[in-house]
C-alpha cells in the first residue's frame, strides 16, 4: 500500500460571499441615498470591514489538518485556523507533525464529546460534537507529555470518522506488529 493522506475538506466560500454582500450592499445603498458627514462615513467603513476582515483572515490563516498513513507509521499534522486563535488561545502556532511508528501502537479508537451552549437570549440550545481519533500505546511509558499528541480532532475531514478509524486499523493490521502489550 502506498502512503495515504487524509485531509480536511476545503472551505466553501459561497456563504462567506453572501455574508459580505449582506453587510456591504445595504450600507453602501444607505450611504449613497443619504448625505452624511465624512467622519461618520469613515467610521462606518472601518466598522464594516471588521467582519469581512475575519472572513478573509479565515482563508489566509487556515492550515488544514492531515493524517498520513504509511508503512512506517501514522503521522498527525495538526491544523490551525484564525477561529481557533480568536476563540481560545490568542496566538498563532502550529504543532509540529507527530509521527507514531507502528511498533508503538496498540490500537486506534474514536472518542466524541458533546456540549450544549445557549444560543443567546432566545433560549435555544446549540449542541456541538467533536470527534477525536486516539492512538493507544503499547506501553504506559510511551505516553507523550503534551496532551494533543496521540489524538487529533476530526472536524472537517473529507471522510467520516468511522471510515478514518477503519483505514487506520487496516494499515495497522498490514504493517503493525502483532506482539501483545
Amino acid at each position: 500500500m502506498e502512503t495515504l493522506v487524509i485531509s480536511e475538506r476545503k472551505k466553501k466560500y459561497k456563504t462567506d460571499l453572501i455574508v459580505i454582500g449582506l453587510i456591504f450592499v445595504p450600507a453602501l445603498y444607505w450611504l449613497l441615498a443619504n448625505r452624511v458627514d465624512i467622519g461618520f462615513v469613515i467610521f462606518l467603513i472601518i466598522t464594516l470591514l471588521i467582519i469581512p476582515g475575519f472572513i478573509v483572515a479565515g482563508y489566509i490563516w487556515d492550515i488544514a489538518a492531515k493524517i498520513s498513513l504509511s508503512k512506517d507509521g501514522v503521522t498527525f499534522s495538526y491544523g490551525r485556523s484564525i477561529y481557533d486563535i480568536v476563540n481560545f488561545e490568542a496566538r498563532f502556532s502550529v504543532e509540529p507533525d507527530t509521527k507514531f511508528p507502528w511498533k508503538n501502537i496498540l490500537d486506534f479508537d474514536l472518542m466524541s464529546f458533546s456540549s450544549q451552549n445557549s444560543g443567546g437570549s432566545d433560549g435555544v440550545l446549540v449542541t456541538s460534537t467533536n470527534t477525536y481519533l486516539i492512538v493507544l500505546y503499547r506501553k504506559d511509558g510511551d505516553l507523550p507529555k503534551h496532551w494533543r499528541q496521540g489524538l487529533i480532532r476530526l472536524r472537517r475531514f473529507d471522510i467520516r470518522p468511522t471510515e478514518i478509524l477503519a483505514l487506520c486499523k487496516e494499515f495497522q493490521s498490514k504493517y503493525g506488529t502483532t506482539q501483545e502489550p
